[in-house]
């Protein structure tokens, strides 16, 4: 928790503060669908800074258009399976980047990383795939989404 405290107080307040802001946590697993795009979700909300975070959604505000860095994490119940994995960041509905790994050893968490352009009531969304042959699951924690405004 001190590490979380300490990531959003330097994110969020201060003279360089890059707002709006956000980040939410997993609050129980979810099960992935073989070979179906799904939309994780995130029940916990750690911080907003102007209330644009909701149903593991985050919608730029109004006044608010910029380049932000977006993240999202999964981590997998189990890594005793081999498949391709991608987790994906998607914009207004579609895919607009995405992370692409086929799964090896014990690694049981992977990441998506971008910086995107966004405009007011433009939305981004963490997806995931995975083709394995059955239904596969996230551990309830740790696994996060966030995000924040760098540049206007």
């Amino acid at each position: 928790m001190a590490i979380t405290k300490i990531i959003a107080d330097s994110i969020t307040s201060g003279a360089v503060a890059n707002t709006p802001a956000f980040l939410a946590k997993s609050s129980a697993g979810q099960t992935i669908t073989t070979a179906t795009a799904t939309k994780l979700t995130y029940g916990t909300e750690v911080f907003d800074t102007n209330s644009a975070f909701a149903s593991s959604k985050f919608t730029v505000p109004s006044g608010e258009s910029g380049k932000y860095f977006i993240k999202g994490t999964i981590t997998w119940s189990s890594a005793a399976w081999t498949s391709q994995q991608i987790l994906y960041i998607y914009k207004n509905g579609s895919n607009s980047y995405a992370e692409y790994r086929w799964k090896a050893g014990t690694d049981m968490g992977m990441e998506v990383t971008t910086v995107l352009d966004l405009t007011v009531n433009d939305y981004i969304e963490i997806y995931c795939y995975q083709p394995s042959g059955s239904s596969r699951d996230t551990w309830s924690s740790p696994y996060s989404f966030f995000g924040y405004k760098i540049l206007t």
